[in-house]
């Protein structure tokens, strides 16, 4: 007897199954590295207003330190007011009660950032002295529930952290 010769078959595809299952893993791992970059870049620009706010209060304490007169003839101080969730300036306020406007910041409403609390609204900077109005500013975006809380003693220094409150 002779034996029967058996073909065999090699395999050069994939099956439908296999390409969906594949599929399925690439467009799961997709929507969790969009969600998780959109979460990133939400989270960079509350960063980038709180550091702005920083910068400005930076900005007052060594004008303020340095006895510029900021367009004055004489002046008696540098504030910051809070005039707005979306806005605040910088401004220098002189001994005739006149004040001049250093810097004006406006949160872009796209960016859904705002600042949600604050203890002192003006923030004091005396000339030629190292003190400062003790205050707190709360930077929260909306979408996210997130926040960034900047803390500023009375030596001007200040510290950021993730609380929601003053």
């Amino acid at each position: 007897m002779q034996a029967k010769k058996t073909k065999s078959y090699s395999r050069s595809a994939f099956t439908l199954i296999e390409l969906l299952v594949a599929t399925f893993i690439i467009g799961i791992s997709g929507f969790f590295g969009v969600a998780s970059y959109q979460a990133f870049t939400r989270g960079a620009r509350l960063d980038a207003q709180s550091q702005a706010f920083v910068s400005v209060v930076e900005q007052a304490k060594v004008r303020a330190r340095s006895n510029d007169k900021g367009g004055c003839s004489t002046m008696l101080r540098y504030y910051i007011t809070i005039n707005s969730p979306q806005t605040y300036q910088f401004k220098a306020l002189c001994t005739d009660s006149s004040s001049r406007t250093i810097t004006t910041k406006n949160i872009p409403d796209t960016e859904s950032i705002t600042i949600s609390d604050y203890t002192v609204s003006p923030l004091l900077f005396n000339r030629l002295q190292m003190s400062v109005t003790e205050s707190c500013v709360v930077f929260e975006d909306s979408q996210t529930s997130n926040c960034r809380k900047i803390s500023i003693d009375s030596s001007g220094n200040t510290q950021i952290s993730k609380e929601c409150s003053c």
